[in-house]
């Protein structure tokens, strides 16, 4: 049940940033995957040791490269992509630290999400 209850706020949040930011061409916004507070043996990691997010879901996206009908975007509102490190920029809205890129920034798609 909790899951459910977390799926549905993260579903809020996600519509919520057509209200705040549009995307322009090919960028979109990102909300990196919360890092670890602590490692497997149980020593906990201080925030200035913590890295960079290299995993997160799409929150907003921009119609696509250029204006030609054919240049669509290959991810999706919603979608769970991993990308570089050092892609794109921090930003923040309402308090939420997200991240923009280019699209061609992100590698992949994650189907199912890694544990």
């Amino acid at each position: 049940m909790a899951n459910t209850t977390e799926q549905k706020n993260t579903e809020e949040k996600i519509a919520d940033y057509s209200d705040y930011i549009e995307c322009l061409e090919n960028r979109v916004v990102v909300r990196g995957a919360t890092p670890a507070e602590k490692t497997a043996g149980g020593i906990i990691i201080p925030d200035v040791a913590k890295q960079r997010p290299e995993q997160g879901v799409v929150v907003a996206m921009g119609p696509g490269p250029g204006a030609a009908p054919e240049g669509k975007m290959t991810v999706q509102i919603g979608d769970n992509v991993l990308f570089s490190r050092f892609a794109g920029v921090d930003i923040e809205i309402e308090g939420e630290k997200l991240m923009m890129m280019r699209e061609g920034d992100i590698f992949c798609i994650l189907k199912k999400k890694s544990q």
